[in-house]
């Protein structure tokens, strides 16, 4: 008998310790996809209201290994609420115009240290993101995006890492709250 509580306590340990545990937030309602630099990219990702006088959202993408470490975030800032394409034309993510932004940076250690950090490609062309249908059913929206960046900080940990990284193809299901869309 106390072999088996034994046993049945080393196995409660290993399961209360398993990835139930984990260290990824619990803010992410869905998912982004794209091919970045022309390899596949997944990602998870969630929408959120950003706090300005007319209602813009940003769209968050992060990759996390497989210990639950932070080690990729991508974001676009000041996304309308509408099915229009919207150019993302400015690498200022705090400014005033409500344009939209992008950027990407990697990130080192336990996921607390940022390394390479990119910012936005205002000189390439096929910059954009769009809404393209609303499940008001699920509270959910899909949407596309292209995204050009360049590298405006190299880590230098722990390869040389590319100049411009280009997300294509890209595309993403997340959960809204319904009055954003209603």
């Amino acid at each position: 008998m106390i072999k088996q509580l034994i046993l049945f306590m080393l196995i409660f340990s290993l399961i209360a310790c398993s990835k139930d545990d984990s260290l990824i937030p619990d803010i992410y309602t869905g998912t982004a996809t794209a091919l970045k630099n022309g390899e596949e990219w997944n990602s998870l990702a969630y929408f959120d209201e950003i706090n300005t006088s007319t209602p813009t959202f940003i769209i968050r993408a992060d990759i996390f290994n497989d210990e639950g470490h932070w080690r990729e975030t991508f974001d676009i800032r000041r996304i309308l609420p509408n099915f229009d394409i919207q150019e993302i034309t400015t690498t200022d993510n705090q400014n005033e115009l409500g344009l939209l932004s992008a950027d990407y940076a990697t990130i080192l250690d336990d996921g607390d240290v940022l390394g390479d950090i990119y910012s936005l490609d205002t000189t390439a062309v096929n910059n954009f993101i769009q809404i393209t249908s609303y499940n008001s059913s699920r509270a959910e929206i899909n949407g596309i995006f292209n995204v050009s960046l360049i590298l405006t900080r190299d880590s230098n940990e722990p390869s040389t890492p590319p100049q411009n990284l280009e997300f294509t193809n890209g595309a993403f299901t997340v959960k809204v709250q319904r009055e954003w869309f209603e």
